[in-house]
């Protein structure tokens, strides 16, 4: 999504962040890719000072999370945030690479996450998306996901 708020960074010792800022954004998504053992805590602040856990939802389930511990791809909605973060909450070993995409209010963030796909996606470095079993267009991750 060119033009869009992107950031790439790393995580490797506890309280490091990958921060991005969201003004005029609508949704979020993030790619968490590497080898680490430890806590991602997503994270979104209104005054870019304090910052509570933010609701994301993993594009391959409906259950909500706020944080991760393995790789994968997660969006959610930030209307009105000034800031997203991802934070290493906890963190023993290793590096996560980190990929947060802003999108416009009414698009999705995640549609454009394909520079870090591992190579073992089938659908790898294409923009290619599917429904998860059990999308209907009612449901949130539907909506998130720009099924209609």
């Amino acid at each position: 999504m060119s033009g869009t708020p992107a950031i790439v960074g790393t995580l490797s010792a506890l309280s490091d962040t990958v921060a991005l800022g969201l003004t005029g954004q609508g949704s979020v998504a993030v790619q968490l890719v590497g080898t680490w053992t430890g806590t991602i805590t997503f994270e979104c602040s209104l005054d870019g000072i304090t910052y509570q856990a933010a609701t994301v939802f993993p594009t391959n389930s409906s259950t909500s999370a706020t944080t991760a511990t393995t790789t994968g791809i997660w969006q959610g909605t930030v209307s009105g945030a000034k800031q997203f973060r991802a934070r290493a909450s906890a963190w023993t070993s290793g590096v996560a690479y980190v990929h947060i995409q802003a999108a416009p209010p009414g698009t999705a963030a995640a549609s454009s996450l394909v520079a870090l796909a591992d190579g073992a996606d089938v659908n790898a470095g294409t923009t290619t998306d599917t429904a998860v079993t059990g999308d209907n267009s009612g449901t949130l991750s539907a909506k998130l996901r720009g099924i209609n």
